[in-house]
């Protein structure tokens, strides 16, 4: 019994610390950041905005190439908007693992709040 909750600990101190670590984005221009096990690959839209694609082991498990708040074909405005956004989709995903491919999601609003992302810089 003490094994297994000293075995329980050591798992959630090993995935705590993987969801810990913050992915720099690269400055080399191939628009792509590692973040706890997926990579996301910031992609250039029409209109300068920005879309996504999340992979884990090499399988597509996102594809947001429109806004996520507004479904607007534009994109997002800033890289940095994709990347938090990106990285609270990776931190739903660990709480409630898919098995199949996520297209051009709606997300709420208060997502947009809650990490920071402008959502008036949005409506085109």
């Amino acid at each position: 019994m003490k094994r297994m909750i000293l075995l329980n600990a050591l798992l959630l101190l090993i995935f705590y610390s993987v969801n810990a670590q913050q992915p720099q984005p690269s400055d080399n221009g191939n628009n792509r950041v590692s973040f706890a096990g997926y990579l996301i690959k910031i992609i250039p839209l029409n209109g300068n905005g920005f879309g996504y694609d999340i992979f884990f082991k090499n399988r597509l498990v996102v594809h947001q190439w429109v806004n996520p708040f507004t479904l607007a074909p534009t994109g997002l405005k800033e890289k940095e908007d994709v990347l938090k956004i990106a990285r609270w989709q990776i931190m739903q995903m660990h709480r409630s693992p898919a098995n199949r491919t996520t297209k051009n999601q709606l997300i709420a609003k208060d997502v947009a709040k809650r990490l920071d992302i402008s959502i008036k810089s949005y409506n085109n």
